[in-house]
């Protein structure tokens, strides 16, 4: 009897547990679907309100692709602008980090479906050419082509060889 009623316990013990953990993903998700619109209509109010936010905005995407705690060099100007601009309304550069951010969590919660196996965008590189299937053959060129770009322009993004309005 006392063996049963361990077990019970045990079972018990471990459908509270996943209970706990479908709840937490639940009110993650709602937030991020109350939240995101917002993002974007404050991304959209940046665009028209701050001259310099294509560049802005390329740093920090950059550095949030490629994971790294700094800006380079040859982004640190445009967003000591970004920073002091958001000064005015009390915000920081992190802020708009941890926006984007939230978005980008809120695009990969909402957009990959419960059955899709999300990757992180280094383990889709990774696994890129065995991945993509046949149906979507049509694409890869274009994806490759993109990625080479993403690269180049990341490698060079320190570079003096770059002006900061240039093409390359």
């Amino acid at each position: 009897m006392f063996g049963i009623m361990e077990a019970y316990k045990e079972g018990t013990k471990e459908i509270l547990n996943i209970l706990e953990e479908v709840i937490n993903k639940l009110q993650s998700m709602e937030t991020l679907a109350v939240y995101r619109d917002f993002v974007t209509d404050f991304i959209v109010e940046l665009e028209v309100r701050f001259r310099d936010w294509p560049n802005a905005k390329s740093a920090i995407y950059s550095k949030i692709r490629q994971e790294s705690v700094n800006y380079g060099q040859r982004d640190k100007e445009c967003i000591s602008e970004l920073q002091n601009f958001l000064q005015a309304v009390n915000m920081t550069v992190e802020d708009i980090e941890l926006m984007i951010r939230f978005k980008k969590r809120s695009n990969k919660e909402f957009h990959k479906g419960e059955y899709l196996k999300h990757l992180e965008p280094k383990e889709a590189r990774e696994n890129f050419e065995a991945s993509f299937p046949d149906s979507l053959k049509v694409f890869k060129d274009s994806f490759r082509r993109v990625f080479n770009a993403l690269d180049h322009w990341d490698k060079y993004r320190n570079s003096d060889m770059l002006t900061k309005n240039s093409c390359i």
